[in-house]
């Protein structure tokens, strides 16, 4: 959910376009 993503935002072995995808897709399924 919202706590997956924003760990994997924090998260630095994660590349940061793709946390802000995913981020971005969460939002648009709010």
């Amino acid at each position: 959910g919202l706590h997956r993503t924003i760990a994997l935002a924090h998260r630095s072995d994660v590349a940061p376009p793709r946390a802000a995808r995913e981020l971005q897709r969460m939002l648009l399924e709010r």
